[in-house]
């Protein structure tokens, strides 16, 4: 690639990112081709409390990014001669009951075992290995192939101490992290500066205000890590370190030339609800390596990939392995807003023109209440629309907001979201109860009736709004036949 064209391609992408600052982005990225870095940089703070700017050595939490590194710690022990992807549950667990003992470390390791997606307690909630193991395993199967959440990811890490018989961390370091030369990444061997971190930041609607979450080294119990989350998230990492990692699996320095491409290669293909099957005629250009997820670029090249968040911080990994080009993406305010097939597509094509980092969206509908009155609500979606450059088609957005401005003693604007929220979404029952509520409120019993009685006709069979609405209809003076004749419409 000419020296001109990098850096023509280092400025759309920068610009991209410093003018999404502006709508909230805040976080690191580092992009380079051909061995080349072509920008590394951060974006906005990593400590609001200390305008501490974030810089590319900024350690941010990278989600389920980590399991590229629980699978390549399987396949490392595989290379060693100590593992088979083919070994089973019951080779490494005694105790596992009969429907989970033939589960394999590369049904894991595709997600393909059926296992439930739950895990056991909150990720930092502090357990040790064993009692993970003891309540996961009393988790029934789901019945389906796939679980998205990565549950296996947790059992694989604990296999990998079992055969190393070392921790987790450990095995990780020595065999992996210390060879490719990554010093920044880990959960908490490493004697981590504080000050280097990136603390996760989240809009909240009661004080309608930005809260300080604080990072995720703080959030372990005492220095240690909760095996509720082991192996599937919570490892720490920086833009720079991955960038090294991306470089080791370039160069081919890590595994055995046969096992990585084992590691990159389809193994189960991911339908359209994010679930893997190993039927290879499902129609997915989506596909499970062992913890890459690979499809088809639009140039016919191949992207491995891997994205992750806690439920604050976000992390993007993009490889193109044939183009030998990278696109590492952090953040420390949880938004899903494309920011890495955008700087992908930046990349790649010079006419691309990439997609507006959105507001958030809580923030953005609070900042129009407090700067209109509860009669200008129907100009909402379209001042959502002008600033968002998309629609207000989430049914997910305006309910907490009415129920929280209610909650509040804010009845008129309450009624006024709440009002609006069942003309965009009117076939949602739970709605119609919740603006039942708002009419009573607002001392407007004959429409309180009405929209419970319209809850009750949008019933499904798990309800848990019918209850609310039958109680309110009665009080509201509803006779007993007419509540009964109500209660036959959700039997």
């Amino acid at each position: 690639m000419a020296q001109d064209d990098t850096v023509v391609i280092a400025e759309r992408i920068n610009s991209y990112l410093t003018a999404s600052t502006a709508n909230g982005f805040s976080g690191a990225v580092l992009v380079a081709r051909d061995d080349q870095i072509l920008l590394s940089s951060g974006y906005g703070l990593g400590d609001r409390g200390k305008s501490s700017p974030i810089i590319p050595s900024t350690i941010f939490n990278i989600g389920a990014v980590t399991q590229l590194f629980t699978a390549a710690a399987v396949m490392k022990l595989v290379e060693e001669g100590k593992l088979k992807t083919s070994d089973t549950l019951d080779q490494f667990f005694p105790l596992v009951p009969d429907n989970k003992r033939d589960i394999t470390v590369h049904q894991l390791l595709t997600h393909t075992a059926g296992l439930s997606p739950r895990a056991g307690g909150y990720r930092y909630d502090f357990a040790t290995r064993d009692r993970f193991v003891d309540e996961f395993f009393y988790y029934r199967l789901s019945g389906a192939q796939g679980e998205a959440a990565g549950a296996g990811f947790l059992l694989l890490a604990a296999i990998v101490e079992l055969v190393s018989t070392m921790s987790f961390e450990e095995y990780l370091r020595s065999r992996l992290l210390n060879p490719a030369g990554m010093a920044d990444t880990g959960y908490v061997l490493r004697d981590w500066d504080p000050d280097r971190f990136a603390h996760a930041y989240y809009y909240d609607l009661l004080t309608r205000d930005w809260v300080d979450w604080g990072t995720t080294l703080e959030q372990f119990s005492g220095n240690r890590v909760s095996w509720y989350g082991m192996g599937r998230g919570d490892m720490q990492s920086t833009i720079e370190d991955l960038y090294t990692w991306h470089k080791a699996l370039q160069s081919g320095a890590l595994f055995d030339p046969s096992l990585q491409a084992l590691m990159e290669s389809p193994h189960s293909i991911e339908d359209s609800t994010g679930d893997s099957s190993e039927d290879s005629t499902e129609d997915s250009n989506r596909a499970h390596g062992y913890g890459w997820r690979i499809e088809e670029t639009g140039r016919g090249t191949t992207m491995l990939s891997h994205r992750g968040s806690n439920g604050y911080y976000f992390a993007d990994l993009l490889r193109f392995p044939e183009e030998n080009a990278v696109v590492i993406h952090f953040s420390n305010v949880l938004r899903d807003a494309g920011v890495a097939e955008n700087i992908a597509g930046l990349l790649f094509d010079p006419a691309f023109k990439p997609s507006q980092y959105p507001r958030e969206k809580y923030e953005l509908i609070i900042e129009y209440i407090e700067n209109h009155s509860p009669s200008e609500a129907a100009g909402l979606p379209a001042f959502y629309e002008s600033v968002q450059q998309s629609q207000l088609d989430d049914p997910s957005i305006l309910h907490p907001i009415g129920l929280q401005l209610m909650n509040g003693g804010d009845n008129e604007w309450a009624l006024a979201i709440l009002a609006l929220n069942v003309n965009l979404f009117p076939q949602e029952g739970n709605f119609w109860d919740s603006l039942g509520d708002a009419y009573m409120a607002n001392d407007q019993d004959s429409l309180a009736a009405a929209s419970y009685k319209e809850s009750l006709r949008l019933a499904t069979d798990r309800c848990f709004w019918c209850s609310n609405a039958q109680s309110m209809l009665k009080k509201l003076g509803l006779d007993e036949g007419e509540i009964r004749a109500l209660r036959g419409l959700i039997l």
